[in-house]
């Protein structure tokens, strides 16, 4: 009966062993998609910015800004907020960036005048 009884063990061992290697091998191999600590969110860091009017009639600022990704996958927005005379217009722009990707990223604002004052801006990413 002891003999019996150590069978019936090794038998569940062995059957737990190969129900773990399964489960193992189709989480390797791609088949089961589990959320990992590895998994990480998109962390965009600001390296350059830049304001550029144009136009006569027509006049725009246009703001840009060379954003790289230092996180993962993900989409990564762009704020900028200028400003002229006592106004302020704010816009925001998205990008889907890959982990590493440095891409620049530009906002047009047709809301400047010519003669409406010097004008500034301001950047954010998140």
């Amino acid at each position: 009966m002891i003999i019996r009884n150590y069978k019936f063990l090794f038998r569940s061992y062995r059957l737990k062993c190969l129900l773990g290697l399964s489960i193992l091998t189709l989480f390797l191999t791609g088949c089961v998609r589990l959320p990992l600590i590895f998994d990480v969110a998109p962390h965009p860091v600001i390296v350059q910015t830049g304001c550029e009017t144009y136009g006569l009639f027509d006049y725009s600022c246009l703001v840009w800004a060379i954003v790289r990704n230092d996180g993962g996958l993900g989409i990564v927005t762009l704020e900028a907020t200028v400003y002229q005379g006592g106004n302020s217009w704010t816009k925001t722009a998205e990008k889907l960036m890959r982990s590493g990707e440095a891409d620049r990223i530009e906002i047009h604002f047709p809301e400047v005048s010519l003669s409406g004052g010097t004008i500034s801006y301001s950047c954010r990413v998140y």
